[in-house]
């Protein structure tokens, strides 16, 4: 399998996982990232959790404020340099919060790391969601 098409399986892995988080499911999400690497996420709130500890957090968070979504990506592009490699793309999301649904389109980054012949996200970053912000806020 080329450095490409594994990264490509972490990918859909970390959406996977991302969308499994609904079942209430958070544990797929922590076997997506490095624990023991300076990993970093911004959500679509904004902000930005620095260290395995904040990453972790900001996601059981968001699991347990987002009862419903669906986050699906398009225009995917993967590039490899060595052991690193980073994916862009178009995240779209729909979101069920107190308030209804929410929907956006968000850019994406994410940054993968290749140890030992496994791709793990180092970093994920999405746009801010004006919208999403504003319904949070509330």
């Amino acid at each position: 399998m080329s450095p490409e098409q594994e990264v490509q399986d972490a990918h859909a892995h970390f959406y996977a996982a991302l969308n499994s988080m609904v079942n209430g499911d958070v544990s797929a999400m922590a076997d997506q990232w490095w624990h023991d690497e300076p990993v970093t996420t911004m959500h679509p709130t904004g902000g930005c959790c620095t260290g395995w500890e904040q990453v972790w957090v900001s996601w059981e968070e968001l699991a347990a404020a987002i009862p419903e979504r669906r986050v699906e990506v398009t225009e995917l592009q993967i590039h490899v340099v060595g052991h690193v490699a980073y994916t862009v793309g178009v995240e779209h999301v729909s979101m069920l919060l107190t308030e209804g649904w929410v929907a956006f389109d968000a850019r994406v980054t994410n940054i993968f790391l290749c140890k030992n012949g496994v791709w793990k996200m180092l970093h994920h970053h999405p746009d801010r969601a004006p919208n999403l912000q504003a319904a949070v806020q509330r």
